[in-house]
């Protein structure tokens, strides 16, 4: 799987080609974010054309962060989802909350419900917000979303996004005690009778996630967009789809950002 991270660009032409004209279609910055990712340097908060301002730190891998939501905007691209100011959005896995401002940039006002356990990673979502006074219709909650409430133990690879409470195939380098929530809690806390979009990105605790929901709770979610992890749990990507499929969605996938690799995203519509 190909990244970009502040240490380099990808060598791979195309790609590299992909992600630079990215950071200059959406960034007003561009020019000190491609300098910064060239030398290696730290790359300094993201200026939108739109005004919204992206704040991170070395440890978030912004930049395969920006180039999937920005550019190849796996949850909103292909007429999947166009998003809308009356419309709410569940973000659970919100990291420090690329997606949830691109949907601030797209539909000005719309409400987005964010979870995040990751301490890192919740204290930028929640400077994001406040640099970009968008604390009044962004919410942040500070669980992870689990088949029942309890605690658990979250597990730091490297890169914020990385945080799971699985083994991966590599050793961890620290973690820390979160809290989690049922998918049941997650929609009693939204106060919307409607969630325009369910996204998910829980590094292999989807299928946790979708299995612990009440049947009733579905017809509530018009759509889902799941981020599945072959490479943590082998044959999520069926089971994910079976779940999917008898709750009541039409599902489709897509690969990720590597191709047809361990990863992709499942795209569910209520039929």
């Amino acid at each position: 799987m190909e990244r970009v991270t502040a240490r380099g660009l990808s060598s791979n032409d195309a790609v590299k080609t992909a992600k630079i004209l990215n950071w200059v279609l959406q960034s007003s910055n561009w020019q000190d974010v491609l300098q910064a990712l060239r030398s290696g340097t730290e790359v300094p908060a993201i200026h939108l054309k739109n005004g919204i301002r992206i704040f991170h730190s070395a440890d978030d891998d912004i930049g395969y962060s920006f180039f999937e939501i920005f550019g190849l905007q796996p949850y909103t691209g292909s007429g999947f989802y166009q998003p809308r100011q009356a419309d709410t959005v569940v973000d659970i896995g919100a990291n420090i909350g690329v997606f949830a401002l691109h949907l601030a940039g797209l539909a000005p006002g719309i409400e987005v419900h964010c979870f995040e356990p990751a301490a890192r990673a919740r204290g930028r979502l929640l400077r994001n917000l406040a640099e970009n006074q968008l604390a009044g219709k962004i919410h942040v909650y500070p669980f992870g979303v689990w088949s029942a409430p309890g605690p658990q133990r979250l597990m730091n690879y490297g890169f914020t996004g990385h945080g799971s409470v699985f083994h991966r195939d590599k050793d961890a380098r620290s973690s820390e005690a979160i809290e989690c929530v049922d998918l049941n809690r997650v929609l009693e806390l939204v106060p919307a009778a409607r969630v325009d979009l369910l996204k998910i990105d829980a590094e292999g605790a989807e299928v946790e996630i979708v299995q612990g929901a009440r049947p009733e709770l579905w017809r509530r979610i018009e759509r889902v967009a799941l981020e599945y992890h072959e490479d943590i749990r082998p044959g999520c990507r069926m089971r994910l789809r079976h779940l999917l499929t008898a709750a009541g969605y039409e599902v489709n996938g897509a690969p990720g950002p590597g191709g047809d690799g361990p990863y992709g995203v499942l795209l569910a519509k209520r039929r």
